[in-house]
């Protein structure tokens, strides 16, 4: 019996990511973990189960150079450091979750000027944003690294426990969603797509309908497929309701079972039809252009190779009594 007293294990296996995203991942991972390792341990931002999550990077920038995968690799794990202290879910909130927005704006500032933000109070986040101001302003365009700051923003705003001010329901998935996805960070692993590749794209490209559309669809895959995988961690565990499946029970009256099976079924149409734009590419007048949309078309493929594959090798999700058969490790 799992631990909500269900009597049968679900499988994810019905997910349709594996066989349309195969796995890929950084040919010298193993060198990058080391100085990345050192470099966080230095940096204060390991915490006890750094190891579940630290891998992240290699599986969804398999192509980058070592540089910018140390850049994007300390970044992941400062999000995922300040994710897991100040988790949303959390019934006793940490102490200084009330001064986060502060904290964060700081932490930004910090990010987008280095060093003559540094305050004369110490935050061990400041010496980490310094440190990726370093890391990162060298390394890309300063229009990309404006835009950057813009998503990391409402990343980190949206990175910290519910507010009274904040539903405790929600009236629909995509209600659920439009909170959902900031708090997830999906779109900062989305805009890292040209850093981590060192082709910056122009407007035009941003700004196309089937770009746009498809970075929406990828992040909606990414988001909601997680929540499969943390349902045990937060709800059961955590007995929070911010998750996909919590929301479909409450706005659909459906039981766990068909909650997952409702959710399953939309992150697949989501898949065919993130599949189907990948297949209608549209020409955007020159070569170079076409070679930028193509690398980035490539860069959403590998965050949903990474939605699959990283979340099935980590033993972030897998417990002894997880409700999917996949994650469920020996008693």
């Amino acid at each position: 019996m799992t631990s909500d007293g269900m009597n049968t294990l679900l499988s994810l296996r019905d997910l349709h990511l594996a066989q349309h995203f195969p796995q890929r991942i950084h040919p010298r991972s193993e060198e990058v973990e080391y100085f990345v390792d050192n470099l966080c341990e230095s940096l204060d931002i390991k915490l006890d189960h750094y190891h579940n999550y630290q891998s992240m990077p290699y599986f969804m920038f398999p192509d980058t150079t070592i540089e910018r995968l140390v850049a994007l690799s300390v970044l992941s794990n400062l999000l995922y450091y300040i994710d897991d202290l100040y988790d949303r879910h959390k019934t006793d909130p940490h102490p200084e979750s009330q001064h986060l927005p502060k904290i964060f704006k700081r932490v930004i500032r910090i990010f987008c000027v280095g060093q003559e933000a540094m305050p004369q109070e110490h935050h061990l986040f400041y010496d980490v944003a310094l440190a990726l101001h370093q890391h990162f302003l060298d390394l890309s365009t300063e229009t990309w690294f404006l835009n950057f700051a813009e998503v990391l923003t409402a990343h980190l705003m949206a990175t910290r426990p519910s507010s009274d001010s904040e539903p405790e329901t929600y009236t629909s998935v995509q209600d659920y969603f439009c909170i959902r996805e900031q708090d997830g960070g999906i779109w900062t692993s989305i805009k890292s797509i040209e850093f981590a590749a060192d082709i910056f794209l122009p407007h035009l490209i941003h700004e196309h309908s089937h770009i746009q559309h498809m970075s929406i669809v990828c992040g909606r895959i990414a988001t909601l497929t997680n929540d499969l995988f943390s349902y045990e961690k937060e709800v059961i565990k955590m007995e929070s309701q911010f998750n996909l499946i919590v929301v479909l029970m409450q706005t659909e009256s459906l039981c766990f079972e068909q909650a997952v099976q409702r959710a399953i079924e939309a992150i697949n149409d989501d898949i065919a039809e993130f599949l189907y734009a990948c297949q209608t590419m549209p020409d955007f007048g020159s070569d170079a252009l076409n070679q930028g949309a193509d690398m980035y078309k490539q860069g959403l493929c590998d965050i949903l190779s990474a939605t699959w594959h990283w979340q099935m090798s980590t033993d972030r999700y897998r417990s002894t009594t997880s409700p999917f058969v996949e994650l469920r490790l020996a008693d």
